[in-house]
């Protein structure tokens, strides 16, 4: 019953990675895009250049971030939920899941609703007098955190 699932898996994820591996360790070439000769080039490449390893640390620092974050927000939730009388706990497990029923284009534009230079959260701190002009806070680490 397991076996058609582990060969989908095998044939559909293993083998493209590992197909994609054993290209990058082969000779660039830019008529057929690699000559299969054996070479640590195209590592030592990546990982000389700094453009590279800045973007390696955004990113590791950024699934830190939303990780250290997910957990914050997540234990606290899960004891609720826990916790709770079997109506509430209906109620939180119906709040907490039914965004991921929302697809992610949708909860993208939500976002932007949200977050844009013209949306809600700017709209409100203008309008309370605490800034004069909107704030720049869609492009940046913290609303991909949350959007993440």
């Amino acid at each position: 019953m397991i076996v058609p699932v582990v060969v989908f898996y095998l044939v559909f994820l293993a083998w493209p990675y590992l197909a994609l591996l054993a290209m990058s360790l082969y000779r660039f070439n830019s008529a057929t895009l690699y000559t299969p000769t054996f070479t640590l080039e195209n590592y030592v490449a990546v990982l000389g250049d700094g453009f590279y390893m800045g973007l390696l640390g955004g990113t590791i620092l950024l699934g830190v971030g939303v990780t250290l974050l997910t957990l914050a927000l997540g234990y606290p939730l899960a004891m609720a939920i826990v916790r709770a009388r079997p109506r509430m706990k209906a109620f939180l497990l119906i709040v907490s899941l039914s965004p991921l029923l929302v697809n992610l284009v949708v909860r993208t534009y939500a976002w932007l609703v949200l977050l844009g230079d013209k949306g809600i959260i700017n709209a409100w701190l203008m309008s309370l007098g605490a800034i004069a002009e909107p704030l720049p806070i869609n492009n940046n680490f913290v609303a991909v955190t949350l959007g993440l």
